[in-house]
């Protein structure tokens, strides 16, 4: 499904960029001054630099949230945290040798003392500090414990390029983040029955909120409501243009990166 649009009417209306990057590509929209999503796209991770510069010169932003939902990741109590031993955080986690050329990036959580070590590529680092305009960057994981928090959702989902993303929290508690690779409709289905059983959830009473590539009428979505009961879909508060009739849920991962990064 081809989910990029272009709705801008008036370039003077756009400030805000969210970007969210996956393995080799990343997923942009821009946001006017209602806060409707009014334009997206995607591409290659290799043309960021050039689509940034463009993006920027057309609009004139003030503010660029970049979001990666990238491994390797780590979670750790705040106190915890000391920048001279970041690499020996990810010991027997992720051989971190494979991303020397990125840059170590650091997040904090929005309600809870703790702190999520990631990388982010030294291209697109220095794409945005070279454009002088400001910027924040997370990590997926971050993000969407903060959503949980806005929301008051115990159990998000959200479904990418053959992933899972889960994170749980349970009475404003972050309980668990991870990301699962899926091959077919029931992968997705028994990493999410996998987590409800871990934490001792009721697939038939507790909810689960999903967002992203998932259709209300697709064979994946029938499969999952045949085992959970609960399921609600991730778009009450995207706003899109009257033209636009994409699902929401489609832009998920857009609308998490601006109210969460």
């Amino acid at each position: 499904m081809d989910i990029a649009f272009d709705e801008v009417e008036n370039i003077k209306n756009i400030k805000e960029l969210s970007v969210v990057f996956y393995p080799d590509s990343f997923f942009y929209g821009l946001w006017d001054n209602e806060e409707t999503l009014v334009k997206s796209d995607s591409h290659s991770n290799a043309n960021f630099g050039k689509i940034y510069s463009i993006l920027n010169k057309t609009y004139k932003l003030k503010i660029v949230r970049v979001m990666s939902t990238v491994k390797p990741y780590v979670h750790l109590p705040r106190e915890d945290y000391e920048k001279k031993y970041y690499k020996d955080y990810f010991d027997g986690v992720y051989d971190v040798s494979k991303r020397k050329s990125s840059k170590k990036d650091v997040d904090d959580f929005l309600r809870e003392e703790i702190t999520t070590l990631h990388y982010m590529d030294k291209p697109i680092m220095k794409t945005m500090r070279d454009s002088k305009v400001s910027f924040k960057t997370a990590h997926i994981s971050t993000a969407l414990a903060s959503y949980t928090f806005l929301v008051d959702a115990e159990v998000i989902c959200f479904i990418s390029e053959s992933k899972i993303h889960i994170c749980h929290a349970k009475n404003g508690k972050f309980q668990l983040y991870n990301q699962y690779h899926c091959e077919q409709a029931e992968n997705y289905l028994y990493y999410i029955l996998l987590v409800l059983d871990h934490f001792k959830l009721h697939p038939h009473e507790d909810a689960i909120h999903i967002g992203g590539h998932i259709n209300v009428d697709s064979p994946l979505m029938k499969l999952l409501k045949a085992y959970i009961k609960n399921i609600i879909i991730v778009d009450e508060n995207l706003n899109l243009p009257s033209s636009n009739h994409v699902a929401k849920q489609y832009y998920y991962d857009l609308y998490l990166c601006k109210s969460c990064v």
